[in-house]
């Protein structure tokens, strides 16, 4: 066998240890503060498909779940939910309620709680400056109580800022769906060799920053990468 054989057969054999690794396997990613270098190029792999991308440059994020994985920015503006939280505490979530908003007014209140993530910005002193509000838990890196009954229904999730609704898998027989979970930054991220739970429509497998919880959450959670 020639050294040219020799080489395809070692690169075959990167291949396929990449192709026999976590299912669905994905990891959050945190550059250094200041003004930073280019982050480096590197491969996510999900499932059969292996999706390249090139990191941020300074603070950069990348969350990812089942799906995929969403890549961060160089600041806090415009990151999702999840790598907003993981991006703690140079960034910090920023909650408004719908019901009677102050980051978008509609000129009245309705009669109603339904508080939703509303952006991300930098906030080292926990008070934004433009509209909504930081919850404590936020503040201090933390997670939401989340020990509310929605008693089959999404809506009571919503009464408390970082409370999201969680649904059972499709293997799982569950008599009460969804419950509430807290939002964290790990909730995408996946190191264990097995492959995610099926999960209905709209949503994806929830993890706790290693494996499957068994759990389903809403896929804009972990946007795939665009």
């Amino acid at each position: 066998m020639n050294f040219g054989s020799l080489n395809r057969l070692f690169g075959l054999s990167a291949v396929i240890s990449l192709a026999l690794g976590c299912g669905g396997n994905v990891s959050i990613g945190t550059g250094s503060g200041g003004e930073g270098g280019s982050g480096a190029t590197g491969n996510t792999t999900t499932g059969n498909s292996t999706t390249s991308g090139t990191g941020g440059a300074g603070n950069s994020t990348t969350v990812a779940g089942g799906t995929g994985g969403f890549g961060g920015f160089g600041g806090c503006d415009g990151m999702n939910h999840t790598a907003c939280v993981a991006n703690f505490p140079q960034c910090l979530p920023v909650y408004d309620d719908e019901c009677c908003p102050s980051c978008n007014p509609q000129g009245g209140c309705a009669d109603c709680i339904n508080i939703q993530f509303h952006h991300c910005e930098a906030a080292p002193n926990c008070k934004p400056a433009s509209c909504g509000f930081i919850p404590e838990w936020a503040c201090n890196g933390k997670q939401p109580d989340c020990d509310i009954d929605p008693g089959g229904s999404t809506e009571p999730c919503a009464t408390a800022a970082g409370c999201i609704p969680a649904y059972c898998n499709l293997n799982l027989d569950c008599t009460t769906d969804p419950i509430c979970h807290p939002i964290g930054g790990n909730i995408c991220t996946a190191f264990c060799e097995s492959l995610p739970p099926p999960c209905p429509d709209g949503t994806t497998a929830e993890t706790n920053g290693s494996c499957w919880t068994g759990m389903c959450i809403p896929a804009e959670l972990c946007p795939p990468i665009p």
